[in-house]
């Protein structure tokens, strides 16, 4: 049983790990949290990537039993969490990819790419159960400077694979103001999904999902529509019955 604390990439790391052999198998524990580390040494170095910068905190508990070191990776279970702070992605493009999926709805060109890719955020955010060496998560949260995502899904703790179903809510403020289209959008929900790995994630919207949802406002928009019109129809129907009844009590009265 080891319990190793220290600093680490500018944070601390502290927790509990044991091994704890029995025949020809052995109960592995890891209890680690990392608090306010570098996000770009902890992605170098465990995700091969140097894309990602920000602090953040990563919490696991997890166990697994297994005769090698392949079986007990593949067995980890228990529960896992992280928040990133303050940082960017670089290659990823989460501004370009809604405009041009809007530009496709309204048939209109895509719209130029502006400089290298790059997403800003304040936080990300998610929890849940590990099975397998696979977290679960229904709690996947993230703040951009346009918009809010939440959704779940799942990360892979061996291939680093996601595959996430999120929804987009926009954020009004300079950027999202500065494309009319986008700006529509304000009050709408965006389907996306999330994949690739965590070292090179990426963010795609949900095309048949965002055709679906815009067919279903011009179908509300027409059976709204035809509806006015039948009752306006029906208040002049009425309005004439009232008139024939008035005008036929007035010759009755009138004999």
């Amino acid at each position: 049983r080891l319990t190793p604390s220290g600093k680490l990439y500018g944070g601390t790391i502290g927790g509990t790990i044991g091994i704890d052999v029995q025949g020809d198998s052995a109960r592995f524990s890891l209890v680690q949290n990392l608090t306010n580390v570098d996000l770009n040494g902890l992605g170098r170095d465990f995700l091969a990537t140097e894309d990602l910068s920000g602090k953040g905190n990563v919490n696991l508990d997890l166990a697994a039993v297994g005769s090698n070191v392949g079986a007990l990776r593949r067995d980890l279970d228990g529960t896992a969490s992280f928040v990133l702070r303050d940082g960017a992605w670089e290659g990823i493009d989460a501004w370009y990819e809604p405009r041009r999926a809007r530009a496709l709805i309204d048939q209109n060109d895509a719209p130029a790419r502006e400089g290298e890719p790059r997403t800003t955020f304040s936080n990300v955010s998610a929890s849940g159960m590990v099975t397998d060496a696979v977290l679960t998560t229904n709690d996947l949260n993230a703040t951009l400077p346009f918009m809010a995502l939440n959704g779940g899904g799942t990360i892979n703790l061996l291939t680093d694979e996601i595959d996430i179903d999120a929804t987009a809510s926009f954020v009004d403020g300079p950027v999202l103001q500065s494309d009319p289209a986008m700006a529509r959008m304000l009050d709408q929900r965006l389907p996306l999904n999330v994949g690739g790995t965590l070292g090179a994630p990426s963010i795609l919207p949900d095309f048949g999902a965002m055709v679906k949802e815009e067919l279903q406002e011009e179908v509300d928009k027409a059976v709204e529509e035809e509806k006015d019109e039948l009752e306006q129809e029906l208040d002049q129907e009425k309005e004439e019955a009232q008139d024939r009844i008035r005008d036929r009590l007035r010759r009755l009265t009138e004999r």
